[in-house]
């Protein structure tokens, strides 16, 4: 995750781009947890 976030210069101090980049991790794991849902979802269907 600090990886995601760090700047180009590497230091970790606040700022609002390390808010917003937070947030943009946040959406990529909200995207990843919807389309595993909706995998597991189908898989049910199908096997019922």
């Amino acid at each position: 995750m600090k990886l995601l976030c760090t700047s180009l210069t590497g230091r970790q101090a606040f700022r609002p781009s390390a808010f917003f980049c937070a947030i943009k991790v946040m959406e990529v794991y909200r995207d990843a947890y919807v389309r595993l849902e909706d995998i597991f979802r189908k898989l049910k269907e199908i096997n019922a």
